[in-house]
């Protein structure tokens, strides 16, 4: 069970929590797929069912952390040095927008899937992927900038992206939970 499926799962976790917590987080889904082995009722391939399971306990771990991480490092590394890592672009995006852009633009989930996985609307997965995309974006475009500025304004000009990120991120948080019609 475990070496069929080990590697799947540890690279949705990685996508989902980043590098350094998606072997705890792999390891939480197996051990919660071994305790609700007895669940699977054969109605559609295992993978598919493990999986699903997959996507609900990483959801919940990242729920769990609540806390934005930018990474500064990413921000301060010049793009000629090396390209800019996507998993740790993605962790800077709030945890149900960043789950939208796993499923659809990495697991290749359609909208309607991805609505039925997190319990929303097709619009609203359609609506966080646009967002994802959006934020995604920008940070890009952004981190480049950082790499054009003469080393003495760098510092200042990475705190400013920081800055403009976060409050970025807590309008599109904010969007999310009227669209979702919950109290910010």
């Amino acid at each position: 069970l475990y070496w069929r499926h080990a590697t799947r799962i540890k690279a949705l976790a990685r996508r989902f929590l980043g590098a350094g917590e998606s072997e705890d987080g792999a390891q939480e889904v197996f051990v919660r797929a071994w305790s609700r082995l007895g669940q699977f009722r054969g109605d559609s391939a295992f993978a598919t069912w493990l999986h699903r399971l997959a996507v609900n306990v990483l959801l919940r771990l990242v729920e769990r952390r609540k806390v934005m991480e930018v990474d500064l490092a990413l921000l301060a590394t010049h793009p000629r040095e090396r390209d800019v890592d996507l998993e740790k672009a993605l962790q800077t995006l709030p945890a149900g927008i960043r789950a939208v852009v796993v499923l659809h633009d990495m697991e290749s989930y359609t909208h309607e899937e991805i609505a039925s996985a997190l319990d929303i609307g097709v619009s609203a997965s359609k609506m966080r992927l646009h967002r994802g995309r959006t934020a995604l974006r920008k940070l890009m475009i952004n981190i480049r900038r950082v790499a054009d500025q003469p080393d003495g304004f760098r510092n200042l000009f990475i705190l400013e992206l920081f800055n403009e990120c976060h409050r970025l991120f807590e309008v599109v948080h904010h969007q999310i939970h009227v669209a979702d019609g919950a109290a910010p």
